[in-house]
């Protein structure tokens, strides 16, 4: 018995790792990530960095994008995360052209995009 659980746990381990972190575990990740910009997004001297850590958000996104949601419906849920990874490709470019006024407006938009896939998919 104790072999078969040893077993199981190796099993789930290596498909944790085959298949990467699991959706909420991303989002987590993610939202950590946005909240280390939100809290520098004003320091014009963080823009590189934080333009680093938003192309990190847009690699999570790209992953969660095919990761199933637990509720509603999967295309609208690819759409919305679509959207967003646009909306975050434009506030990288943002912090990258030391536009920060865009930045402002953008961080907005990314808020409204988290609350609003939060409504349906939380």
């Amino acid at each position: 018995m104790k072999s078969l659980m040893v077993l199981v746990f190796l099993i789930s381990l290596s498909l944790q790792s085959a298949f990467g972190q699991s959706l909420k575990a991303n989002m987590e990740s993610a939202n950590s990530l946005f909240k280390q910009i939100s809290a520098t997004m004003n320091d014009a001297s963080r823009n590189a960095s934080n333009a680093a850590e938003i192309n990190k958000m847009v690699s999570l996104f790209e992953k969660m994008k095919t990761q199933s949601p637990d509720s509603g419906s999967f295309s609208e849920y690819q759409t919305l995360t679509q959207e967003l990874i646009m909306v975050l490709k434009d506030l990288e470019s943002a912090f990258l052209a030391n536009d920060n006024a865009k930045v402002q407006g953008l961080m907005q938009k990314v808020n409204s995009l988290k609350k609003e896939g939060h409504d349906k998919y939380k």
